[in-house]
């Protein structure tokens, strides 16, 4: 699981050092947000409860 905390100009300096491509999931909303989580977390939950 990845998280995007992102200050300031992160993301510019991360470009500025080679990396093209950053993915993170929606677990905070973000530009970068790649793939959701939200499911599994749900799946989870339900299985905790039970």
């Amino acid at each position: 699981m990845t998280h995007a905390f992102f200050v300031d100009s992160a993301i510019k300096q991360l470009n500025e050092l080679g990396v093209s491509n950053i993915w993170s999931s929606d677990s905070i909303p973000h530009a970068t947000n790649a793939f959701s989580i939200i499911d599994t977390v749900a799946e989870k939950i339900k299985m905790t409860l039970k």
